[in-house]
């Protein structure tokens, strides 16, 4: 099995093809579900406030990606 950088690098090189929007998608695509994984196994082996700051993480970046994908649709508008 490839190592984690290994993947990292395939992906960020199969992006660089894409447009800046679904740049964008997929970035919203793998980090937010990655980082909502981590809270549920932060809430099963952690501390609540560990969990609780993996999701407010998770949450915050997909509101975040979302607004710089509405600027980039405004700005090629």
């Amino acid at each position: 099995m490839p190592s984690h950088q290994a993947q990292l690098r395939t992906l960020l090189n199969a992006l660089e093809s894409c447009d800046l929007e679904t740049r964008i998608d997929v970035v919203r695509e793998v980090a937010v579900p990655l980082l909502e994984h981590l809270g549920y196994s932060l809430a099963r082996d952690a501390a609540a406030t560990a969990a609780s700051s993996a999701f407010i993480l998770a949450a915050d970046l997909e509101k975040r990606l979302a607004k710089i994908g509405s600027m980039i649709s405004e700005d090629d508008a």
